[in-house]
């Protein structure tokens, strides 16, 4: 799960830029057009985490079945510039930094927020009142209205970010339930 968090300083610092586009009006580039499943080939799943495929069999199997995750680092390298990223995720502190460093994603959070550091899980509101507790000692002026959490799970992670006031995007594996009335987006593939 991605917790993204507008950053006001860098957005001070690029004043003299183009006012960046909303989510909802972004296009995928030409080069990056999703293809079909049937299209799908061997080169659309890089080798980023031969480490995590070699010592866990099963990742290489979640990833040929999830292909919407294929445009994740993609994703992240759009928006590492543009927002205070946080990984927010239940499970064990080290198993899941683990995760995302063998992935070769641990470089675009800035803070990981993990229940077991906490003591709260997702969704209760006090896993996201010590989330924002954290960022907030760094950046005050991040508010829940001006963040976005993308995840998986409509309990943990969309519910828990609608109950505390945070918007939701919700990447619908394949084969899940549709979003929740109560997401503000909802994406079925990552490289969009």
């Amino acid at each position: 799960e991605l917790v993204g968090i507008k950053d006001t300083q860098k957005e001070e610092e690029k004043k003299e830029e183009p006012q960046e586009e909303s989510l909802s009006n972004i296009q995928p580039k030409e080069d990056q057009k999703t293809k079909t499943n049937q299209e799908k080939s061997e080169e659309d799943y890089p080798p980023i985490c031969s480490q995590y495929i070699e010592e866990q069999g099963w990742f290489l199997n979640v990833w040929k079945q999830d292909p919407g995750i294929a445009g994740m680092l993609r994703m992240l390298d759009s928006l590492y510039d543009k927002f205070v990223l946080a990984a927010a995720s239940n499970g064990p502190f080290d198993q899941q930094v683990n995760r995302l460093k063998i992935a070769g994603m641990d470089k675009y959070f800035r803070y990981y927020c993990v229940s077991e550091k906490y003591g709260f899980s997702k969704p209760s509101k006090e896993f996201f009142e010590k989330a924002f507790e954290e960022i907030n000692a760094e950046h005050p002026e991040i508010k829940p209205e001006e963040t976005i959490i993308i995840g998986d799970s409509m309990t943990s992670d969309i519910a828990g970010g609608f109950n505390y006031g945070i918007k939701t995007c919700y990447y619908r594996r394949p084969g899940a339930k549709p979003a929740a009335e109560r997401c503000d987006f909802c994406v079925d593939n990552l490289k969009d």
